[in-house]
């Protein structure tokens, strides 16, 4: 987990809106979307409805400012979080 933290803090530090160390099924949703997982494998897989999985999409996207999928992976890849 230091590893969050730090990230964290370059990416706060970068100007950028802050990211809390603490994502949850948001990091998650993150690991899945860096191997390529559907909502529906991730959902099956952590016992969430694929509805609950894509609000946690949703939110990560909204907290990394990112596009989409892969525009979230390349995003955290930048700042050190995966």
């Amino acid at each position: 987990m230091p590893a969050l933290y730090v990230a964290a803090a370059h990416y706060a530090a970068s100007g950028a809106r802050v990211m809390r160390p603490n994502l949850g099924l948001q990091w998650v949703v993150l690991c899945a979307l860096a191997r390529g997982e559907r909502d529906v494998d991730t959902a099956r897989d952590l016992c969430y409805t694929p509805d609950g999985i894509r609000s946690a999409r949703r939110a990560l996207y909204r907290r990394l400012g990112a596009r989409n999928g892969a525009h979230a992976v390349t995003l955290a890849s930048h700042i050190g979080l995966i």
